[in-house]
């Protein structure tokens, strides 16, 4: 007579993984309570890195910080581009049409596709 194993819990506690959300949201609060404005965008820059995770190797590492300049850049090229409404638009439309061109011209188009929030959409075969 065999038994089924039972089935991992929907929810797990890991203090390893709350310790790692403190370390995140520590410098954030931390700010809020100076500059509530500056403390959110701290916080919307953890973003990236949080959902990133901790990386083990340097490679790794290297690539989450990549992805943390490349959103801080992203940060400051939208928040350059609001001074001038009349550009914002196309020059936005431009960047994507080229993070398309680069993603696809890279190899990453699956990566860039399952990033894109496209409601209702499939991916073509």
């Amino acid at each position: 007579m065999t038994t089924a194993r039972p089935a991992p819990p929907a929810v797990a506690w890991d203090w390893s993984h709350a310790l790692l959300g403190v370390v995140y949201a520590v410098p954030a609060a931390g700010l809020a309570m100076v500059d509530p404005a500056q403390g959110l965008a701290a916080a919307v820059g953890m973003i990236p890195a949080a959902a990133a995770g901790l990386a083990g190797p340097r490679r790794a590492r290297l690539a989450t910080a990549v992805v943390g300049a490349l959103a801080g850049v992203s940060m400051l090229v939208g928040s350059l581009l609001t001074q001038v409404p009349i550009l914002a638009v196309p020059a936005i439309f431009l960047l994507c049409v080229g993070a398309a061109v680069v993603a696809i011209g890279a190899g990453a188009r699956t990566r860039a596709w399952d990033t894109c929030a496209h409601i209702g959409a499939h991916p073509p075969a």
